[in-house]
């Protein structure tokens, strides 16, 4: 007998300023409740289409095995570009059996002219926002509406599975920054809360968020695709850079031939950020004057903690480029200042694990910037006690 995952039902209503949608999913003999939660610059329901539900599961069903039947429709677009590229590509290099999706098309035009990108303050969103709302870009592509999803990002670094308690947590603290972000440069923010994290978990157990973060945005995006025209995917890394088809390493690292392909007859999904490698965004935005005070790239919630990997690539980048300055108010420069030493050692021996200090390591190869020689032993012992006592000190201020 076929394992099926079935879109039963699609209910929405408005509950004061929120719009609540249910997605109901049977699996084997279980049924789930997949729920949404959309506020802010919101208005009028969502489509009831089952995009969003076969993308937000897609992943799993490929890896398991599961086909998709629904009575509800999905968009034409979307099944030719599931069914006849993005699942046989993705089958074949994985060594999969195909999976199917039994569901009536409709080519249905919406009239949503809305334009939209997350926001979480981080590189790749500023950039993103930067290279959509210059005057060089025609209308119909400039952006209108900034997105903040809770749907597993608010992991604060932990592994999976992640205390619910924390997620929400670091989501409000970050929705603080973002909110305020949005209000002084008078961008429309329309946030979306889910279940879809924990959810996932209960149904297919625990995965790493960058398994499954592209396809859970996307899906976000398509179930509000009667608004939206285009969404412009911040890309995580430059153009077709190390291009990756392993499912289990999510798409980041084909996210420029993957995400297109979750496009339907009414909503672009865009890869944006022009080609550009890390290194080169961060020098992208240190023009660009909403980023200064807002900054945040930090997993730890509200505030840049300045010893992650993130924000020390970030402040290593904006050093070297000569912008660091500009960010006294997001960064504690005093600190960085006082762990530079240890900060250019990370990215030594840290090269060849890691892409982003990988690139930071050519650039200085590039421009005659001196680094360290790697840790010996002893070093590479004092700065890991170093980092532990930093994390036993982190997980003390959480609770």
């Amino acid at each position: 007998m076929s394992k099926v995952i079935e879109i039963k039902s699609i209910n929405q209503h408005q509950k004061n300023d929120v719009l609540e949608v249910v997605y109901e999913i049977g699996v084997n003999d279980s049924s789930f409740l997949l729920e949404y939660q959309i506020s802010g610059s919101w208005e009028g329901e969502i489509a009831a289409y089952c995009d969003s539900p076969i993308v937000s599961f897609l992943y799993d069903a490929l890896l398991n095995g599961y086909d998709f039947k629904s009575e509800y429709p999905i968009s034409e677009k979307l099944y030719y570009n599931l069914t006849k590229h993005f699942i046989p590509h993705m089958c074949a290099m994985n060594h999969l059996q195909p999976i199917h999706i039994d569901a009536p098309l409709s080519n249905k035009k919406f009239t949503g002219k809305w334009v939209g990108t997350g926001i979480s303050c981080g590189v790749d969103s500023m950039a993103t926002l930067k290279e959509y709302t210059t005057e060089d870009v025609a209308d119909d592509y400039k952006l209108t509406h900034l997105l903040y999803f809770k749907i597993g990002a608010h992991h604060g670094g932990h592994a999976q599975p992640v205390p619910e308690e924390l997620e929400n947590r670091i989501f409000r603290d970050e929705l603080q920054v973002v909110k305020s972000f949005c209000k002084k440069y008078s961008y429309p923010l329309i946030i979306v809360d889910s279940n879809i994290n924990t959810l996932s978990n209960q149904m297919w157990g625990t995965h790493d968020f960058f398994e499954v973060f592209e396809y859970r945005n996307s899906a976000v995006m398509l179930m509000m695709q009667n608004h939206f025209s285009k969404y412009y995917h911040a890309t995580g890394y430059a153009t077709f850079m190390g291009f990756v088809m392993d499912i289990h390493k999510g798409l980041e690292h084909n996210e420029w031939w993957s995400l297109p392909l979750f496009s339907s007859d009414n909503l672009a999904v865009i890869p944006a950020n022009m080609a550009m490698t890390r290194i080169e965004k961060t020098k992208y935005i240190s023009d660009f004057e909403p980023s200064y005070n807002h900054l945040m790239v930090c997993w730890n919630g509200k505030k840049n903690c300045g010893v992650c990997p993130k924000c020390i690539r970030t402040q290593v980048a904006l050093d070297w480029l000569g912008g660091l300055q500009k960010y006294n108010k997001v960064f504690d420069l005093e600190k960085y200042y006082q762990g530079k030493s240890y900060y250019l050692r990370q990215i030594v021996d840290q090269r060849k694990t890691d892409q982003f200090y990988c690139e930071l390591y050519e650039y200085a190869s590039e421009n005659g910037i001196k680094l360290p020689p790697p840790s010996n032993f002893f070093r590479d012992t004092f700065y890991k006690l170093k980092s532990l006592c930093y994390r036993m000190t982190l997980g003390q201020l959480r609770r």
